[in-house]
């Protein structure tokens, strides 16, 4: 990555860093305002300090590109994580709170008293009732997030499938983030669960490296290294691995022995039959689609590989069969039906359809942000391709 790019990242992220501490100072205020004791205000402010001493660990890890052992450097973050995300959460339910009571004060021509007894008691209960199920659902979160991805099987149509090609494996493996939170040996889990499916093809379509580490780029090949499939395995970039460095991912993946596209296309061949997959490069890195189907036949089912889901349009005009991306990682969290990724893309997770063309965006392995996921799992999904009709 450039100096410009590594400082807009590191920019973005002491932003993030500094919304969360003013949280948590202004809940540190409010701790003062419903006239806790100064004991408990002392233990609040410390606890603040303290929770937030990995902030300078993590930002002097980027900076410095240490390379730490991943369980020492979860023990020191994971906690971290955890306190942010619950002291968001309460910031936003006694917001919440504050904000009705202002109201039904407001209808009711009264004023609101921080030494209001029976408001401060309901205020200080919800709060610890907040604090408390926030830490629980991080924990779970962190639980699911670490935990084994499931898999996801569907048969897919591509009229003018070749014969040669019918019931073709495709399993496609996205966001890895190799790194802190996804080690060697979660790398090699996954690499054993790959191959149990019987793959034909293996697809991988971007961030498989997280962070600036050269070592994670390492382990990513090594961990994925017993990686086979009869028809190969072709993988594409993310945005994070431009970050790592795309010629060091690149060059650790073709030694691997993957195709790597880059507006390109591989046509895989079985006797006379021929197969068409293409892969674009990321969505902020010049993708070109037209250059990567300029070696198409007419009328030739496409299976494109594009990280980020927002190609759709293009593959719709340009007639794809099947775009498989992720990047979205369903957003992590999901309550009902209302994704994270929502907020950002118009295609957060599953599949979509439009004429001739289907995409699956899948949730991916692995994690950004803080490691937490709740209303997505982790997946790896598996498509069979078919001239059938019973099918998505």
């Amino acid at each position: 990555m450039s100096h410009v790019g590594l400082a807009s990242f590191l920019l973005r992220r002491a932003l993030v860093f500094l919304v969360a501490f003013g949280v948590q100072i202004w809940l540190l205020l409010f701790a003062r305002r419903v006239l806790l004791s100064r004991r408990v205000r002392i233990g609040l402010w410390s606890l603040f300090v303290l929770a937030n001493l990995p902030f300078a660990f993590v930002f002097v890890d980027w900076v410095a590109n240490w390379h730490l052992a991943p369980g020492l450097y979860r023990a020191i973050v994971l906690p971290f994580m955890v306190w942010q995300v619950t002291s968001i959460l309460v910031a936003l339910v006694v917001g919440l709170t504050l904000a009705g009571l202002w109201i039904v004060a407001r209808v009711r021509h009264e004023t609101i008293r921080s030494t209001d007894s029976g408001r401060r008691t309901v205020l200080l209960a919800g709060t610890g009732l907040v604090a408390t199920g926030s830490v629980v659902l991080s924990s779970r979160g962190l639980g699911l997030a670490a935990g084994p991805p499931k898999v996801r099987s569907v048969a897919v149509q591509m009229p003018g499938l070749d014969p040669a090609f019918e019931r073709v494996r495709i399993v496609q493996i996205t966001d890895i983030h190799t790194g802190y939170f996804f080690d060697l040996a979660r790398l090699r889990r996954l690499t054993g669960l790959v191959q149990s499916l019987r793959p034909d093809l293996v697809v991988l379509t971007g961030d498989q490296v997280h962070g600036f580490h050269p070592a994670f780029v390492r382990d990513m090949v090594q961990g994925l290294s017993g990686l086979r499939a009869p028809l190969g395995v072709i993988g594409i970039l993310g945005n994070h691995d431009y970050r790592a460095g795309a010629d060091l991912v690149i060059a650790a993946m073709q030694g691997a022995g993957w195709t790597v596209l880059r507006n390109d296309a591989q046509v895989l061949r079985r006797g006379t039959g021929r197969l068409y997959v293409a892969g674009i490069d990321d969505w902020k890195h010049h993708p070109n689609l037209d250059v990567a189907l300029a070696g198409r036949l007419a009328g030739e089912p496409v299976v494109l590989l594009s990280h980020r889901p927002d190609v759709f349009n293009q593959a719709v005009s340009a007639q794809v069969d099947l775009v498989l991306a992720g990047h979205t990682h369903g957003g992590q969290v999901r309550l009902g039906p209302v994704s994270f990724a929502g907020f950002f893309t118009d295609y957060p997770y599953g599949w979509y359809r439009r004429r001739r063309t289907k995409m699956y965006v899948s949730s991916g392995v692995g994690v950004t942000g803080p490691p937490i996921r709740l209303g997505v799992l982790p997946e790896v999904a598996v498509f069979q391709l078919t001239r059938g009709t019973k099918t998505v």
